[in-house]
């Protein structure tokens, strides 16, 4: 995936990591459920690039222990999840259960009320513009959004 160099000057230190990057994955995702016409060479490299933003994020969480870096994991493989919206069911509820303790786990690391809201947001937004027709998906997002 191309990350447009905007995008990519949030790395250097002191800023916010991946977080610029998870949501302009995410973008992309949502954007390519929305208008198909506009290409998908970009997924090639998705999964590469999330798995990246992870080990950034460990590292970061590692040397300076915040609520962004411990949520990254969780917000990566919820993309993860969305770029694949013909997931088995089976498959989808294995991968929901993985994000839900993801984001628990996140919120063991000493999560405000607030930062938790912020999850809970994100999914609300997430689920506000996916399409209808993704069932699968939009209850994946609806148990993730009742378990935190």
């Amino acid at each position: 995936m191309h990350i447009p160099e905007n995008v990519k000057r949030w790395e250097s230190p002191g800023r916010a990591g991946g977080l610029p990057k998870g949501n302009y994955a995410l973008a992309k995702v949502l954007s390519e459920q929305l208008h198909k016409s506009r290409g998908t060479t970009w997924r090639k490299e998705l999964a590469d690039e999330l798995r990246a933003l992870i080990e950034i994020a460990r590292t970061r969480y590692d040397k300076n222990p915040n609520f962004r870096d411990a949520a990254a994991e969780p917000d990566c493989l919820l993309v993860q999840l969305l770029a694949k919206p013909e997931t088995a069911p089976g498959k989808i509820n294995g991968e929901t259960a993985a994000i839900i303790s993801k984001y628990r786990d996140a919120g063991l690391r000493g999560t405000s009320p607030r930062q938790t809201a912020s999850i809970q947001e994100h999914l609300d937004f997430i689920l506000e513009v996916l399409a209808p027709a993704h069932t699968k998906l939009r209850a994946a997002l609806e148990k993730m959004r009742k378990a935190i």
